[in-house]
């Protein structure tokens, strides 16, 4: 039995030994292999393999995988590897394995993506680095040869063109020459294009060219239709390019083209003339007929016009034709640069006649026409004829409506604060949402003058007034819009102490206006004139205090839906004061003192309790950018377009009755139709020094 158990010991001590054989022989094998067929490990295999090599070359005891008969505690032993309970192999062996079948194991699939940790804190800024060397302003320039980059010690410099205002408006006269400039600087010296901003082509002579390369542009004999946006454009290659634009604004006198001149109809039916108006600045535009008759816009007669830049087509439709409407018509357009009028012949036609074919359409014109225009080309200098260039108007400067505000009243006004008396609650919270085409009145020989109607609202008085600059003592009443027009039947009143400037009133009966050295006056109109004046201590009378930048006068008499009101330079201060007058004694409600520069003002007028300022009366097309709320002590938003279509407007005013804008351009007097808002009854505003003290 025992020697059974000592032969199964050798069988398995045998199979261990020829199992050791086996893998010694698989080893020296597979390096052979690796020898023969050139695969090569890398560096690091390579070397841990010698150094396995040389540790078993070291090592007495060749290391080989041990067996044992019976199982054994599989703990972690050095320098071995259990394989199984009863065997154990050493790492060196294992590594050397491992190291043989690398090249031949495939690689196995990836496994799963693991969760993303969190971010870590975000750690302390660092300490701030010391600033730069400034540069030079520029681009610098460099030299590429190949792969070498070389300094050549040089600036671009972006081009540009210095000028205060975005868009230079040019105002030039139809026929005479213009030349348009542009200069700019930059490194390169740059280069110029000219081209319209609005897409229009550039006529040269007899050719047509999108853009005109030169840093001028001369017209010989400007026309109409080459007014419009110019734009000059300056390049060197370095960007941004620069741009400036100039507006070129051509004045003419109004051109009329009729057609049909000859209109037939019969009674009850209707008769349609049409005049196509050519004119800038703007024109006033109406109708006539017969010996100067006005007409207005009513169920006979329906009147329209459609704008077009500085083209108009006037509509004249009459309704229901009855013998009196036969006759002469005239469409009649006025502007700063003159007056023209086209005729028609209304007449009547037999019913019974045979339809005719209609004549060929043909155009009467009246007025000036338009010279030929030549633009001489600007690509070479020698053929270009210099003209100087044409000089700008200067700038007056513009109204910072931000700075103005109303301030404390001060010992300068000649009543004390506490004898004033808060005013009564306005009576309408109504402003100016837009103002429409004036409408003319009437065209007088003096270029200087006011006229008015009634403010007063409950007022049954329609009769005209005007006054004149060369007659600075006589009023002029007319009963009727016929006298008026006609300057017929007038009735004069002889005013004893001479009035000053234009801002005068004529409310419930009475006229209003200003005498020199501080006075303030109401003449009653009845028979005899009484008078009552007031003096105002603080107002400004020097000849340089004029309170507009029209220099025409010291005071302004308003009327608006609350009463009557004053409006004058301060003689201590540069500001402006409004007072509210009792219309009856002339007495003081309450004093307003605004920070408003009223010499940049062209006028001022009162609607609903809030001042308004015109920016200007000599430029054909303005704004009214300033409104003061009176009774809120607040400036209200206010971008309103107001013309002034002759260029010389002497007096603006309001009627709170007819709830009309009154003025008197140039000798014309006209009408502008108002579209009302309302006002946002806020909180007034509660400035240091602006509150209202009773």
């Amino acid at each position: 039995m025992a020697s059974t158990a000592a032969e199964r010991l050798r069988f398995v001590y045998g199979l261990l030994a020829i199992l050791y054989l086996g893998l010694c022989l698989d080893f020296y094998l597979t390096a052979q292999l690796w020898r023969n067929s050139g695969v090569i490990l890398s560096p690091e295999d390579e070397q841990l393999l010698r150094r396995e090599k040389r540790s078993y070359e070291d090592e007495k005891d060749v290391p080989h995988v041990e067996f044992y008969p019976n199982p054994q505690p599989t703990h972690k032993t050095e320098g071995y590897m259990w394989l199984t309970s009863y065997s154990r192999i050493p790492v060196q062996v294992l590594k050397e394995f491992c190291l043989s079948v690398k090249e031949h194991c495939p690689a196995g699939e990836p496994g799963p993506k693991g969760n993303s940790g969190l971010p870590g804190p975000r750690g302390k800024k660092g300490v701030p680095g010391k600033s730069g060397t400034p540069g030079v302003p520029g681009i610098k320039a460099w030299s590429v040869n190949g792969s070498e980059i070389k300094d050549v010690k040089d600036l671009l410099i972006p081009p540009s063109i210095v000028d205060i205002e975005p868009v230079t408006t040019l105002i030039v006269d139809e026929g005479h020459r213009v030349r348009l400039e542009c200069h700019a600087t930059g490194k390169p010296q740059p280069m110029y294009t000219w081209r319209s901003d609005e897409n229009k082509s550039i006529r040269l002579k007899k050719w047509l060219q999108s853009a005109v390369n030169s840093s001028h542009l001369e017209i010989q004999q400007v026309s109409r239709d080459q007014m419009g946006v110019y734009l000059c454009v300056a390049s060197n290659g370095v960007p941004p390019p620069a741009f400036k634009k100039i507006k070129l604004e051509v004045t003419f006198p109004p051109l009329i083209k009729i057609r049909n001149q000859m209109v037939g109809t019969v009674n009850g039916s209707y008769a349609l003339l049409e005049c196509f108006v050519e004119a800038h600045p703007a024109a006033v535009n109406s109708w006539e007929h017969g010996e100067n008759r006005q007409l207005e816009n009513n169920w006979k007669y329906k009147i329209d016009q459609i704008d077009d830049g500085y083209r108009t087509h006037m509509v004249l439709n009459i309704t229901r034709v009855e013998p009196l409407d036969y006759g002469l018509y005239k469409c009649v357009s006025r502007n700063d640069k003159g007056k023209t009028q086209g005729v028609f012949t209304v007449f009547e036609i037999d019913p019974n006649t045979p339809t005719r074919q209609p004549p060929v359409e043909t155009f009467e014109i009246y007025g000036q026409q338009p010279p030929p225009s030549a633009l001489e080309p600007m690509d070479c200098e020698p053929c270009v004829t210099k003209c100087d260039p044409v000089p700008l108007c200067p700038s007056t400067g513009t109204l910072d409506v931000s700075r103005v505000m109303s301030v404390a009243i001060t010992d300068a006004a000649d009543i004390s604060i506490a004898e004033l008396k808060h005013p009564p609650p306005r009576k309408d919270n109504c402003m100016i949402h837009q103002l429409g085409k004036p409408v003319f009145q009437r065209f007088s020989k003096e270029e200087i003058g006011a006229w008015f109607q009634d403010a007063y609202p409950n007022s049954d008085n329609n009769k005209y007034y005007a006054t004149y600059a060369s007659d600075n003592v006589n009023l002029y009443e007319y009963k009727s819009r016929e006298d008026f027009r006609n300057r017929s039947n007038s009735h004069q009143y002889a005013i004893e102490m001479q009035f000053s400037g234009t801002g005068h009133l004529i409310y419930n009966g009475s006229f209003y206006y200003h005498q020199k050295h501080q006075n303030i006056v109401r003449t009653e109109l009845k028979h005899p004139l009484k008078d009552l004046s007031r003096q105002i201590k603080d107002a400004a009378t020097s000849d340089k205090a004029y309170l507009y930048s029209t220099d025409l006068g010291y005071m302004d008499f308003m009327a608006d839906e609350n009463g009557v009101w004053v409006v004058y330079s301060s003689g201590v201060t540069n500001n402006t004061m409004v007072r509210k007058l009792n219309p009856y004694t002339m007495d003081t409600e309450y004093i307003w003192n605004l920070t408003l520069p009223h010499r940049k003002v062209g006028e001022m007028f009162i609607v609903c309790g809030v001042l308004y300022a015109v920016d200007s009366v000599t430029d054909s097309a303005t704004h009214i950018r300033f409104a003061f709320d009176l009774y809120q002590n607040k400036i209200l938003e206010a971008n309103i377009p107001f013309v002034n279509p002759f260029r010389n407007n002497s007096m603006i005013a309001y009627n709170p009755k007819h709830r009309k804008i009154y003025t008197w351009d140039k000798g014309n007097q006209l009408v502008y139709p108002i579209l009302f808002g309302t006002i946002d009854m806020g909180q007034p505003e509660q400035r240091d020094g602006a509150k209202r003290k009773k």
